[in-house]
């Protein structure tokens, strides 16, 4: 009885006790939007072995959000075909087959989303963009592309830094998605020792 009683306090107490502040990151819950659960209305993103190479690089980076490289001829109309709602293309306008993207994306009612990003990392400015986005479930499932997947591997390893990620686990979401030469420049954007170790202490057993 004397056990149960001192459990019983010892849980009234914690109870009670008043929690330490939560960082914006941990305490913003439409931070880990992509990961959460929704209705089942909410259709999640299609896994690899349902999209054909009409998607290049595909890759399903959360339960909603999926990123890829070029879209070949048939690929948007893929996209929209296995349910994507939303398409967002990290290329500039003046590149190759961008502007016919866009313009096949109206005719056949398809939501379009440009975010140019040119050399290197994104800026802040274009992953608060981003983040307002992929953060709308009423636009899952989204598919995020570009060329190669080297500037949506980018842009997704910032978002998920910006999330509250540790930097390096990001880096490494980020390589996962596609990202290559971009590497360095996201890493000085999160400001990373370019020479850190990729050996996270959040890997050890």
């Amino acid at each position: 009885m004397q056990r149960r009683h001192f459990i019983t306090s010892l849980l009234s107490a914690c109870a009670t006790m008043s929690m330490p502040a939560l960082t914006h990151a941990q305490s913003d819950s439409s931070l880990s939007a992509p990961f959460m659960s929704y209705a089942k209305r909410t259709q999640q993103a299609p896994f690899g072995n349902e999209v054909s190479g009409a998607i290049v690089n595909y890759n399903r980076v959360a339960p909603y959000i999926a990123n890829a490289g070029l879209l070949r001829v048939t690929g948007l109309e893929e996209a929209k075909r296995l349910g994507f709602k939303l398409v967002i293309d990290l290329r500039a306008p003046d590149e190759d087959g961008a502007l016919a993207e866009e313009q096949l994306a109206k005719d056949i009612g398809m939501n379009y989303q440009r975010i140019v990003v040119g050399r290197g990392a994104p800026d802040w400015e274009q992953i608060d963009t981003f983040s307002s986005l992929i953060e709308n479930a009423q636009l899952y499932p989204i598919l995020v592309h570009c060329v190669s997947s080297n500037r949506s591997g980018a842009i997704w390893a910032m978002y998920r830094a910006k999330s509250g990620v540790p930097p390096l686990i990001a880096i490494e979401e980020g390589r996962a998605a596609g990202l290559e030469s971009r590497e360095q420049a996201v890493r000085s954007m999160l400001k990373i020792d370019l020479h850190a170790s990729d050996k996270s202490p959040y890997f050890k057993i």
